[in-house]
């Protein structure tokens, strides 16, 4: 039997429809034991959201015309940026709609685990997480030292700071993870992979130095190099995956070391 075809068998149909039976995973932290959602939790979950509008902000105040700042999304690193704000805002959303949803009813409201936007935030929150290394990791390896590009605070928010606040939230929260999601991340890597190809055969150029192409690495008259470069993000995502299920492990055993018997911060 071929081997990928071995491992889709291997992968339960739920995981990749993205089903979950506790929806209270989707708004209450790892670390707390009360059913109801703390004031604490909403704050980090607003700083969260803070961090990505300051970029933003920043990005749209710079002194660029309009078309040549919504341009930079024909790198590969905005394209992990939006993935990474769709999560970071759905994330808050549902915290802050359950919060409001307590207060309203001033007593424990049943969550629903249908809720489109928990299904949403699962699917942001895995290809989020693994877009975020997959950038990290590629410009700090590749790009930077292939391209000589120098140090800058921004290049260091972008291509590090965005997964440290992946990594952080990923320790915080309750969201779970599974490996199979993988493959979404995966396509969407492939997806921008053609993008770049479609943008070079029309003539499009950097518009950081106006080369042919967007990145080095992404030189399509280079087909040895384009296949490296195929290779080295496919297996950054895949790296990215195992990390995070590395840590989702980590943050169950914790907190089953800590609070005893159960990784259910509730005991059910």
């Amino acid at each position: 039997m071929p081997p990928l075809k071995w491992l889709i068998q291997k992968i339960p149909t739920s995981d990749l429809l993205y089903k979950h039976d506790d929806p209270e995973d989707f708004f209450l932290p790892q670390w707390q034991t009360d059913a109801k959602i703390a004031l604490g939790y909403l704050l980090y979950r607003l700083l969260n959201t803070g961090f990505f509008y300051v970029i933003l902000y920043l990005h749209f105040r710079a002194d660029l015309p309009i078309t040549r700042k919504l341009m930079f999304v024909i790198f590969f690193t905005y394209w992990g940026l939006i993935v990474n704000i769709t999560w970071s805002v759905l994330s808050l959303v549902n915290a802050l709609t359950r919060f409001i949803q307590e207060v309203a009813m001033d007593e424990r409201v049943e969550a629903v685990s249908s809720n489109v936007l928990y299904k949403c935030q699962f699917i942001a929150s895995s290809v989020a997480f693994d877009l975020s290394f997959a950038v990290s990791a590629g410009y700090w390896s590749l790009v930077s030292f292939y391209e000589k590009r120098p140090f800058s605070v921004s290049t260091s928010v972008l291509h590090l700071w965005v997964f440290m606040v992946a990594v952080t939230d990923l320790l915080v929260t309750r969201t779970p993870v599974r490996f199979a999601h993988v493959v979404y991340s995966i396509a969407l890597s492939l997806i921008y992979l053609l993008f770049a190809y479609v943008y070079y055969k029309s003539g499009g150029k950097s518009i950081l130095n106006d080369a042919k192409c967007l990145y080095k690495m992404l030189d399509f008259s280079q087909p040895r190099l384009i296949c490296t470069a195929v290779f080295a993000q496919v297996a950054f995502v895949v790296i990215g995956r195992c990390i995070a299920v590395g840590l989702y492990h980590l943050r169950k055993c914790v907190f089953s070391k800590t609070f005893g018997g159960s990784d259910d911060p509730l005991g059910e």
